[in-house]
């Protein structure tokens, strides 16, 4: 798909946030180049768990197109749900500011950071315990987080449950996702 059209690859590929398939790391691709015939190289930037990212070269075939796994994100003090955005006539691959968005208490905001940094958190899966979570009223994982008053929130849309002396429980509506939050929990 990619092997002979550097404008065409160009187009679908500079400033997008992608992996590295060796290294499962999330890369920023910053330009593209043309090898040799029917191979592009690839200049991005790493965004690894660390604040010290690299820049090198990738080629094509060294990259996993396919969607990065996102879920809540702790910053400014709360937690937000960060979810791709299904574009009309958007057909760019990985993830851009243009189409994330986050979600919070159910209600959906734009993407308003200057970078995408904020993505390692879900795609690392680098969450505080539950406990620490408790104390902060933040994300414990990529699915559940928890509001200062205590309150369980499912991928920012929905109010599940709450904190009991320091176990969640959840509503008789929502125990469907019992299992669910058992996994977050270990």
């Amino acid at each position: 798909m990619y092997s002979n059209n550097l404008r065409y690859t160009r187009l679908r590929l500079i400033d997008t946030v992608v992996r590295d398939k060796e290294a499962g790391r999330l890369v920023l691709v910053i330009s593209i180049h043309r090898k040799e015939r029917g191979s592009f190289e690839l200049e991005v930037v790493g965004l690894g768990l660390d604040a010290a990212d690299d820049s090198y070269c990738l080629l094509i075939d060294e990259l996993d197109l396919s969607s990065p796994p996102l879920g809540n994100v702790n910053t400014r003090g709360s937690s937000f749900y960060v979810s791709r955005l299904p574009k009309r006539n958007d057909w760019r691959q990985g993830l851009r500011k243009e189409n994330l968005v986050f979600i919070h208490r159910g209600r959906m905001h734009r993407f308003e950071f200057k970078s995408l940094d904020i993505l390692r958190i879900p795609v690392y899966d680098k969450y505080p315990t539950y406990k620490e979570s408790l104390k902060k009223g933040n994300a414990f994982s990529r699915t559940f987080s928890l509001d200062t008053d205590g309150s369980l929130w499912y991928k920012g849309r929905e109010r599940v449950g709450k904190d009991v002396d320091g176990a969640p429980i959840l509503d008789e509506k929502h125990q469907w996702l019992k299992e669910a939050l058992e996994d977050a929990l270990r």
